[in-house]
């Protein structure tokens, strides 16, 4: 009999072939479950998920409106920000969107925090206090740390020529990283080789 994993991801194999349907949506957070075996594997370095930060806001230039970015990691360790994109169709590797991540690098890690206290200002929501708390937490908000250039990185089912001016994690690569985990792993393994294809 089928469990509720299975049927879980059963359903996103299949409901991911429907035109409407965003998969990246629904299985972030399988992709950020793991970010740590990921992050120990590519880049020798071990995070917990209280350094990951979804959907991270980037101002917009003329407006107070923001568009985001789906992870950002704070490694203290190695004092650099990684900007994360998830992408589970290849067609959405678009240049816009690329633009978009080589302005979140260009602001700096002082600039991405400047990004979220001038939303924040304007913003109704009380979750911008929130973030700002975790910028805190992570470090991003250390004035003694001389942080990198942040890094760009992208999680996506196989290279892309458009994006080799940064890291690519492939979905092949995140399933040999994760084959021997858990009962979950096992089964978001199956489904990341459905969805190279």
């Amino acid at each position: 009999m089928e469990t509720k994993i299975e049927k879980l991801f059963s359903l996103l194999d299949n409901w991911r072939k429907l035109p409407a349907y965003q998969l990246e949506r629904r299985a972030d957070i399988f992709f950020a479950l793991y970010l740590p075996e990921i992050f120990k594997h590519k880049f020798a370095i071990k995070i917990d998920y209280k350094q990951i930060i979804p959907e991270f806001p980037i101002k917009m230039e003329s407006k107070n409106l923001s568009n985001k970015i789906d992870y950002v990691v704070v490694s203290k360790e190695n004092k650099t920000v990684y900007l994360i994109e998830l992408k589970t169709e290849m067609t959405s590797v678009i240049t816009p969107q690329i633009e978009l991540m080589k302005r979140a690098q260009g602001k700096g890690t002082k600039g991405l925090i400047k990004s979220v206290e001038q939303i924040a200002k304007v913003s109704k929501s009380e979750k911008y206090k929130e973030l700002e708390s975790r910028l805190e937490t992570t470090g991003m908000t250390d004035k003694k740390i001389i942080w990198e250039e942040p890094k760009i990185v992208y999680l996506l089912p196989k290279p892309n020529e458009k994006l080799k001016d940064f890291t690519q994690i492939t979905f092949k690569e995140i399933a040999g990283i994760l084959k021997e985990k858990d009962e979950l792993a096992k089964r978001f393994v199956e489904s990341l080789e459905v969805w190279i294809k």
